[in-house]
């Protein structure tokens, strides 16, 4: 019995640590000839989390989550430095940096007028900050550093950055270090106005009062609640429903109309949400990363649509922003149009997702944009979450059988 008791006592230890594990990433930065450089900053991006390498060029971060993570590596007169991976042990790395030798200026180098650079700096700011009450406070210090392109053929702005773009956020409290490797406004697709963006993204908490910090903690509050790393969480966790998430899987415009003409009453199954847990689309890993199967969705030539039910869209949004129709009746809520671009996401258990750039958004997910980001390792205050929304029970057997008689 003592035997038993102590086996017990040793698994449940063993539960507790599996369930707390962290890691610890480290590492030393060169340069390309071997000598230690002190002073470099690291930091993880889409985190508060920085040092600076030591005497000997080291550098630590510990109590680290099994998680999508992104090193990135800044020491003036060197290149920038990233590097991606999934971090399920301790890790050691060795960063060599080589010089920087671009010196030129190259905002304008295609020739672009400066009205023509204004007008189309306008479109950017609207599809990156985007267009909500929070974007309205939030302000590029450094907007030379963006480079545009414009297709006028294929009506598609890209844009990206060699530095890092300053960003001072007044609505959450959070000046934003962005480096834009990837952004694509593409006006062709079906009307829909489809934004991507990609890059590496550091937070730094503003200074102030009290009152400002109180208000600061609502506004964050209020962007985490049904954002797109809180559906990421939820769907980890298979707590969709109960955090007020709706998801349909609805076939493109395309396929819609090739479905209605050749057999109406298969629409009719789109009608219904899908359950919870999206079985058939989501894999587990491990016990801290999941597989969302974007190819068997672009394979089936169809779209998520994902609604927030606890939270009605603004009337700011309703003025100005791209308002995802609903073409059965779906309940109030708001709602966002996913499109896949890439074969898989893999998500971690805090909401991150790797790759980034594999779905384009459309609706109230991309009108609030990088003016809503907040930390990756941001958590909901306790006594600000909302209560869990009661679970539908699923129909069994007897509820059928008994609906029948």
């Amino acid at each position: 019995m003592k035997r038993l008791f102590f086996l017990l006592l040793f698994f449940t230890r063993l539960n507790a640590a599996n369930a707390q594990q962290s890691y610890t990433i480290s590492g030393i930065v060169t340069d390309d000839k071997d000598q230690p450089i002190p002073g470099a900053t690291v930091f993880i991006a889409d985190s508060r989390k920085v040092t600076a390498s030591d005497k000997d060029g080291r550098f630590t971060f510990t109590q680290m989550q099994p998680g999508s993570y992104k090193v990135v590596v800044r020491m003036i007169g060197f290149e920038i430095l990233q590097h991606s991976f999934m971090l399920q042990n301790n890790m050691r790395f060795r960063f060599k940096l080589n010089e920087d030798n671009v010196m030129l200026n190259t905002v304008n180098i295609n020739g672009m007028s400066l009205a023509e650079r204004k007008r189309l700096l306008a479109i950017f700011m609207d599809c990156f900050l985007g267009r909500s009450r929070n974007a309205a406070q939030c302000k590029i210090l450094n907007m030379d550093a963006i480079k545009l392109q414009f297709d006028k053929k294929r009506n598609i702005l890209t844009a990206s950055s060699n530095d890092f773009l300053i960003i001072e956020n007044k609505a959450l409290g959070y000046r934003m270090k962005y480096l834009l490797s990837s952004f694509v406004y593409d006006r062709s697709e079906w009307g829909n106005n489809l934004i991507s963006f990609d890059g590496t993204l550091f937070f730094e908490d503003m200074k102030g009062n009290t009152r400002q910090q109180r208000k600061w903690d609502e506004e964050r509050v209020n962007a985490f609640l049904g954002s797109l790393p809180h559906y990421y969480r939820s769907l980890f966790s298979n707590e969709l429903e109960e955090n007020g998430f709706v998801t349909y899987i609805f076939p493109n415009p395309k396929a819609l109309k090739n479905m209605m003409f050749k057999n109406p009453n298969m629409v009719l199954k789109y009608t219904q949400p899908v359950s919870g847990s999206l079985k058939k689309y989501i894999k587990e890993v491990d016990n801290n990363f999941k597989s969302f199967d974007l190819g068997l969705i672009k394979k089936d030539s169809t779209q998520i649509i994902i609604i927030y039910t606890l939270k009605k869209e603004p009337a700011d949004f309703l003025e100005k922003g791209n308002i995802i129709g609903r073409p059965f009746k779906m309940p109030a809520g708001q709602a966002t149009l996913v499109d896949a671009t890439g074969d898989s996401l893999l998500i971690g258990r805090n909401g991150d997702i790797n790759p980034s750039a594999g779905i384009l958004l459309s609706g109230f997910w991309a009108w609030g944009q990088v003016s809503s980001f907040l930390p990756l390792d941001y958590e909901v205050p306790a006594r600000m979450m909302p209560p869990k929304v009661k679970k539908k029970e699923e129909p069994t057997a007897a509820t059928l059988s008994e609906s029948t008689n």
